[in-house]
């Protein structure tokens, strides 16, 4: 009976609507036709998904935006951390300075670097006047814009892994520190063989939810390009989104969400078992 009022909201707000899209996911239905009744395909839209080479190729697009955005974020949010803990005074005011790019919207996000990597008029191009052969189209171009969609995301979501991996790190017992450095052991080797097992939980923690909450990147992306140059940053996110609102394909869209929730609930359940063999 305590547990009734939870379960049934969880029924209402999160199984219903996925029970609900699967079902969708199973008629051909447009948008446009909502007086018309749904054509049941049973899963033809599942068929069509594996032939679709948009799917596909926004398939890669997502998973080199994930490996790309949380592998840097967790190198850099790693050795910034490591300096934070460092620093004798001064760590509020880092920390406050670090974290304004993760609390900002990210629309504005997306339109400050859509501006900032103008060609023409942007302040990235104006910095590196001297280095760059001309004007660099970094949005524009087809072997550009996704890496710099990735630093985009970067520039905003390595404050998250700073703040994880810094509270990690103050949580560090002394006495270790100061065994190791008795023993003779340098600060790299401190590291590697007392810091980094110990955090090894939190940056399986940060790279699940980081990689859950890249792979579902939409608004960003949206404002920085809308998944152009071509097909260059078409995304999931993006191509669910205009399968539905675009082409008004909604059971097609309702489709892409069911295999999007399928490939983070796997992924998330390995996550979770590499957490529990290091506990």
């Amino acid at each position: 009976m305590l547990l009734a009022p939870t379960l049934v909201f969880i029924l209402l707000f999160i199984a219903g609507p996925i029970i609900y899209s699967f079902i969708l996911s199973l008629y051909e239905w447009r948008l446009t036709e909502i007086g018309r009744p749904k054509n049941f395909v049973l899963f033809e839209n599942y068929a069509a998904l594996l032939k679709d080479h948009v799917f596909w190729q926004a398939m890669k697009n997502t998973v080199l935006f994930v490996i790309g955005s949380v592998g840097i974020e967790l190198m850099l949010g790693f050795l910034v951390a490591l300096l934070l803990w460092q620093l004798p005074w001064g760590k509020g005011l880092a920390n406050s300075i670090i974290l304004l790019p993760m609390i900002t919207a990210p629309v504005v996000v997306g339109l400050l670097w859509r501006y900032m990597l103008d060609p023409q008029f942007g302040i990235v191009n104006y910095a590196l006047r001297g280095i760059l052969p001309g004007e660099v189209a970094w949005l524009g171009d087809i072997n550009l814009a996704l890496p710099s969609v990735i630093l985009v995301d970067v520039w905003q979501m390595t404050p998250f892994v700073v703040l994880v991996l810094h509270a990690g790190l103050c949580s560090i017992s002394e006495e270790w520190l100061e065994a190791a450095k008795v023993d003779g052991a340098t600060y790299w080797q401190v590291v590697w063989h007392v810091v980094l097992p110990f955090l090894k939980g939190l940056i399986v923690l940060v790279l699940m939810l980081r990689a859950m909450d890249t792979y579902r990147v939409f608004d960003t992306i949206y404002v920085l390009t809308k998944g152009g140059p071509g097909l260059a940053t078409e995304t999931i996110g993006i191509y669910t989104y205009k399968s539905g609102f675009s082409f008004f394909k909604m059971g097609y869209a309702m489709t892409l969400s069911i295999v999007s929730l399928a490939l983070v609930f796997v992924f998330s359940i390995f996550c979770i078992r590499m957490m529990r063999e290091r506990d």
